[in-house]
C-alpha cells in the first residue's frame, strides 16, 4: 500500500493541495524510492501561471508515458523510452 503523505488530498491526480502557499513547504510528504517532485513554480509555469492547469498537463504526460511503456504484450519487452519532450507533444 502506498503512503499518501498524511491527509493531504490529491483527487485522482498527483497534484497536492493543502495549507500554505506555493513555496511554504508546509505539507509533509511520504515518497517512495525513485519518485520525483516538481516544485510549485515549475508546475505553474507548465500551466501558464496556473498550478491546477500545470498539474493536469503533468498528469496527461504521466499517462502517455505509462501507456507507451505498457503497450507491449504481457510476454513482450516494453518499448524503448522516448525523450520526455516527445511524450509532451500534443498535450494541451
Amino acid at each position: 500500500i502506498a503512503a499518501r503523505g498524511g491527509d493531504v488530498p490529491h483527487k485522482g491526480s498527483h497534484y497536492v493541495q493543502g495549507a500554505g502557499g506555493g513555496q511554504d513547504d508546509l505539507i509533509d510528504a511520504k515518497l517512495a524510492d525513485g519518485e520525483y517532485v516538481f516544485d510549485a513554480e515549475i508546475v505553474a509555469a507548465l500551466g501558464d501561471g496556473s498550478n491546477k492547469r500545470g498539474a493536469e498537463i503533468l498528469d496527461k504526460w504521466r499517462q502517455k508515458i505509462r501507456k507507451h511503456k505498457r503497450s507491449a504484450s504481457v510476454d513482450g519487452i516494453p518499448p524503448k523510452a522516448k525523450s520526455p519532450l516527445e511524450y509532451m507533444k500534443g498535450i494541451k
